[in-house]
């Protein structure tokens, strides 16, 4: 979006039928250029102009909304990882198998460990709440 911004007068923009353009092209430069084109302009220069100033428009459009679905997607992410923090994570058994083989693909023994330990801790976990759940 701020790249866009900075320089949407040089963007390329898509105008269909494998047709670009730049606002540059059509956009009166001084006063003497907005007169000249206000006296000698045809039918296609400006539909021409038209056609690229509502490119550039509805592209500002797309990237304001991307950039407010970003915002709202990370408001969420962060939401649930707060919610998250200091949880211990469930890992499903094929997930607790790919940690495992993850980990031993991995040359740093303590990244190794750490990884082997956090996929055998939520089974340790399990079992323990499981026994629990039996004693009473």
């Amino acid at each position: 979006m701020q790249h866009f911004l900075e320089g949407k007068k040089v963007a390329s923009l898509h105008l269909g039928n494998h047709q670009t353009a730049t606002l540059r092209e059509v956009e009166a430069r001084k006063l003497t250029d907005y007169l000249t084109r206000t006296i000698l302009e045809t039918r296609e220069q400006r539909d021409h102009r038209h056609t690229v100033k509502s490119a550039a428009r509805n592209h500002h459009g797309r990237l304001v909304n991307d950039v407010n679905k970003a915002s709202d997607f990370h408001a969420a992410a962060r939401e649930f990882a707060s919610e998250a923090k200091g949880r211990e994570p469930q890992f499903t058994d094929k997930e607790k198998i790919n940690l495992e083989i993850y980990a031993e693909r991995q040359n740093d023994a303590t990244e190794r460990e750490r990884y082997l330990e956090l996929a055998r801790s939520d089974s340790r976990s399990q079992s323990r709440e499981a026994s629990v759940s039996r004693n009473r």
